[in-house]
């Protein structure tokens, strides 16, 4: 049979001075989420009800901050950029032909689909 375990007690840490840019209701919320002791622990019915997530933060400038859009932007730019740098100009120019080619057997695909559909449409009206 396992017995009660004890472990060494160590005085808390102060979490604002580690997390500078935590606010102090944030640093609150955290110390009382990682508390040890299971009764003393803050639930998480109650965690939602926490002043730190009554706040407003508002920025004072929103256009300054990033949005969705220009970070896949500049992710794109970069990857575009990454791929052409990587590759010589033989590769590139045979990459663009392999494009080409593809693209040309869809239309001459569709084009072969395209004249069977209609003989057959034009042979029931025979």
């Amino acid at each position: 049979m396992i017995g009660k375990v004890n472990f060494a007690e160590y005085r808390k840490t102060n979490l604002y001075s580690i997390f500078d840019s935590l606010s102090h209701f944030g640093s609150d919320l955290l110390a009382k989420t990682l508390d040890y002791d299971t009764k003393e622990r803050i639930t998480a019915a109650v965690a939602l009800k926490h002043s730190y997530f009554q706040m407003q933060i508002c920025p004072e400038v929103p256009s300054i901050l990033p949005s969705h859009r220009d970070e896949m932007k500049t992710l794109r730019e970069k990857r575009k950029l990454e791929s052409t740098e990587s590759q010589s100009d033989d590769q590139l120019i045979l990459k663009r032909a392999v494009k080409r080619k593809k693209k040309h057997r869809r239309v001459t695909n569709f084009k072969m689909i395209f004249n069977i559909t209609f003989s057959f449409v034009i042979s029931l009206f025979q």
